[in-house]
């Protein structure tokens, strides 16, 4: 489990920060604060968290491609594997794109 508080320490800050949070869904109190604070980031070499920008091009794509609501794209892997957000069961979910479907990862709030 990754520490919140260790992660954030080590990353730059937005300057200014994200004011308006209208544009994301408040799925974990964790992933908004990190979102609107600071810019994307690599967590391993293979696992990128998106920044504000990127989160919200991503997400209008994914919905126009049948994303369903309660799933909010948050990263992905460098192999095209993806991870999401789940508002419905506060859950992070990882998609296998060699498996074609996805599986529950850790807790939305223990990230």
């Amino acid at each position: 489990m990754i520490d919140p508080n260790e992660l954030f320490s080590s990353l730059e800050q937005l300057d200014p920060a994200i004011k308006n949070k209208a544009k994301i869904p408040d799925i974990d109190a964790t992933y908004t604060e990190f979102i609107h604070r600071y810019d994307g980031v690599s967590i391993t070499p293979d696992i990128v968290l998106y920044g504000y920008q990127k989160v919200l091009e991503w997400n209008r794509r994914a919905c126009g491609d049948g994303l369903p609501e309660n799933l909010w794209l948050i990263g992905q892997s460098g192999q095209g594997d993806e991870w999401f957000l789940s508002a419905l069961h506060k859950t992070v979910f990882f998609f296998d794109h060699d498996q074609g479907g996805s599986t529950e990862g850790q807790r939305a709030s223990s990230i």
